[in-house]
């Protein structure tokens, strides 16, 4: 078997001659004057292609995967590629992806570096986009580095031939997801981020909504211990920034539906990091569509947002004696994010949430479920911004009539839910 490992050293020697004392002299020779001139554009690139070609064909698969990596590294550092060449290279290596695993990374680089050309075919582009996407497995099964060169080639084709890859419409949402979804890694995480974005403004999501919503969930919250902790400097920070200047309440008036029972069901999790990221979400939504439209703030899109979480939530509530109390204390939490966002969604929860509450207060026969209602009194008032005093009031009687309950814990709940109403009345 050749050694390939000495053909890559003399691809980078200016002396040839080093090797002429090796005993595959006439080969080696040949193969490295070959890749040498093909670096130095003195010699068309196919050459190498014609010189390797007993090597690329051999039935080793590690002097395929030797020839492989010498013909990728070589078109990599070739500074003179002609567009004549990009083609039958393309096609070349969507075949060979098809090859042994170990083949799969030089074939990504030999990717990453044609799609780099802004005059690469757009039948190539296409090609190549739908061989990793047919083969994703085999990407998602490499080392992290790998899977980053993977991801860049993506960059490099939304970059150059978006107007193309458009034309794939739904086939190129799930390929990417496929391709995209168990990704562990925090820095490419980062790259997925900034291409999700492309995605989503450039292709029909469609039923791929919860999948799409799982390609950047996975990716939260980003270990970010090995990068610098300046905020200015932190690649997140500037995509967060960015995400702020491009997602608006067009953009989530389609998908209020979805985000609101997926969100509801994360803050519900036993991860208390996940938790706070959805209700995170759920407040940025509910100030995203409150938004004005041309100076004009119309509250349609609020009203259903917040109108489908307290579906969610008042559901829990209703059932509360036979339900996870982790679960009725997150449903108040997501209420609670909502008060907090603006009047409008205050107002609109109060209405429909408190009388629930207070029917349940009223109702109820166990003294710990007394409380709970009591408590989540308080919790909800004291979240609620803007003027929501009627709800305060209303609330009044039906807590001060607890003050005089039987049972000791239900009044001390009753008189420090009354502290708080009394305080919000008088102001």
């Amino acid at each position: 078997m050749l050694d390939f490992k000495l053909i890559l050293w003399v691809n980078k020697c200016i002396d040839l001659d080093k090797v002429k004392t090796h005993k595959w002299h006439g080969y080696l020779q040949t193969e490295a004057t070959t890749a040498f001139n093909v670096e130095k554009s003195t010699n068309h690139v196919l050459g190498l292609v014609e010189s390797l070609g007993p090597s690329l064909t051999s039935l080793d698969t590690k002097t395929r995967a030797s020839a492989i990596q010498l013909l990728a590294d070589d078109i990599r550092n070739s500074k003179g590629l002609r567009r004549n060449d990009l083609e039958p290279l393309a096609d070349f290596f969507c075949d060979r992806i098809k090859d042994h695993h170990s083949i799969v990374p030089h074939v990504l680089t030999a990717f990453s570096t044609l799609t780099g050309r802004s005059d690469l075919p757009d039948a190539s582009a296409v090609s190549i986009v739908q061989s990793m996407f047919q083969h994703f497995k085999k990407v998602r099964a490499l080392s992290h580095q790998h899977r980053a060169t993977a991801f860049q080639t993506l960059v490099n084709l939304l970059h150059h031939k978006l107007e193309v890859l458009v034309m794939l419409r739904e086939s190129f949402t799930l390929g990417y997801i496929q391709m995209t979804l168990q990704e562990t890694h925090p820095r490419n995480h980062l790259t997925i981020f900034g291409l999700t974005r492309i995605v989503v403004n450039n292709f029909p999501i469609g039923d791929y909504l919860k999948e799409l919503f799982w390609v950047t969930a996975r990716g939260l919250p980003v270990d970010s211990s090995d990068l610098p902790m300046d905020s200015s400097d932190f690649p997140m920070y500037s995509t967060r920034i960015d995400c702020c200047k491009v997602y608006k309440a067009e953009h989530f008036r389609l998908f209020t539906y979805g985000l609101s029972k997926q969100l509801v069901w994360e803050a519900a999790g036993s991860i208390i990091r996940t938790q706070e990221l959805a209700l995170e979400a759920i407040s940025a939504i509910c100030s995203c569509l409150a938004q004005s439209i041309d100076g004009v703030t119309v509250y349609t899109d609020v009203d259903r947002f917040c109108t489908l979480i307290v579906k969610e939530c008042i559901y829990q509530l209703r059932q509360f004696a036979n339900r996870d109390e982790d679960k009725v204390r997150s449903s108040v939490r997501v209420l609670q994010t909502l008060l907090s966002t603006n009047q409008h969604a205050a107002n609109l929860v109060l209405a429909d949430v408190m009388p629930v509450i207070l029917e349940r207060l009223n109702t109820g026969q166990q003294t710990r479920e007394k409380c709970i209602y009591l408590e989540m009194i308080r919790d909800l008032l004291s979240s609620s911004v803007g003027n929501v005093h009627a709800h305060k009031v209303s609330a009044l009687d039906t807590v001060i009539e607890h003050t005089r309950h039987s049972e000791e814990a239900v009044r001390n709940s009753a008189l420090r839910c009354l502290v708080e109403l009394a305080d919000a009345a008088s102001s």
